[in-house]
């Protein structure tokens, strides 16, 4: 399973990763919204873990943005 954790933060991102590595899960990690459309057009994704306030922008434009253009996590 895929999961993209969208957060600036280095803590949470650390605990994040480390807790879902442990589960088999594999993780990427994007630390602005740049990066993180960057990754989305690389990979689909089961899970996105999506911080609301990001250097470049607002998570929750950003995930109405992502619902607007139909873009879905896979099963």
């Amino acid at each position: 399973m895929k999961i993209l954790i969208i957060e600036d933060n280095q803590e949470i991102i650390f605990g994040l990763e480390k807790l879902l590595n442990e589960a088999t899960f594999t993780t990427y990690i994007a630390i602005t919204l740049q990066k993180a459309k960057e990754l989305l057009k690389k990979y689909e994704y089961n899970l996105i873990i999506l911080d609301w306030i990001l250097p470049d922008g607002s998570g929750v434009e950003f995930l109405a943005q992502l619902r607007k253009e139909y873009y879905t996590t896979t099963e």
